[in-house]
């Protein structure tokens, strides 16, 4: 069973997609966007309890309340981010880098409050370790 979706997406965006799609003789867009899904959310399945995570995220700072924003975020995890990293690209375009050690749902919560920050263009999710599996060693 299949679902039809319509997406809008930026004309960039799209031109990257059909060259991914040609370059590696993908069967079509639709199968392109369905595995990228498939890995964003299986990112997001984050184990309950304590974790250890890094978040990737890019943003424009000079797109309005952005820095303000992403920093009064960051300040109300403050227990949860034990140290975080930035790199200016260009004018337009920072990376942070925050490492995260906290309860899963924390960290759902501070992944939404990045995602929601207008000017914030991408939040990436890597597990590091639970605290389960940190037990188990």
């Amino acid at each position: 069973m299949v679902v039809r979706l319509s997406i809008t997406l930026p004309d960039e965006v799209a031109e990257s997609l059909d060259k991914y799609v040609r370059e590696f003789n993908i069967q079509s867009r639709s199968k392109a966007i369905s595995d990228a899904l498939r890995a964003y959310l299986a990112e997001r399945a984050l184990p309950k309890g304590e974790v250890f995570a890094v978040l990737v995220y890019a943003y424009n700072p000079s797109r309005g309340e952005t820095v303000r924003r992403i920093i009064t975020t960051q300040h109300g995890y403050h227990d949860e981010i034990v140290a975080s990293a930035h790199v200016h690209l260009d004018e337009d375009a920072c990376i942070e880098v925050a490492f995260f050690q906290g309860k899963s749902d924390d960290l759902k919560r501070l992944v939404g409050e990045l995602e929601r920050i207008p000017g914030v263009s991408t939040v990436r999710v890597v597990m590091c370790q639970s605290a389960v599996a940190r037990e188990r060693d």
